[in-house]
């Protein structure tokens, strides 16, 4: 997969993310947001080039000190490791 985001938000990379990966469902962790600590507005910087999903994810998601889970066929994107 290749991505680039400079500043995007949350909710517009996971709509890239769903465009790209075709099957794929992205979440924001529901808890998270309604204790608000995860906002769909956060910022996203940085890219993949030809990169598996799993690790351009987890290269884009650190250094916002997030990573993700997959829970009933769907890719939930968590505050935290």
């Amino acid at each position: 997969m290749t991505l680039e985001f400079h500043g995007e938000s949350l909710k517009q990379a996971i709509a890239v993310l769903e465009t790209k990966s075709g099957d794929e469902t992205f979440l924001l962790n529901p808890a998270a947001r309604i204790s608000g600590a995860l906002s769909p507005e956060t910022k996203v910087t940085g890219s993949a080039v030809e990169e598996p999903l799993a690790s351009a994810l987890t290269r884009l998601l650190a250094p916002l000190g997030m990573s993700y889970v997959i829970r009933d066929e769907c890719v939930i994107l968590i505050k935290g490791r």
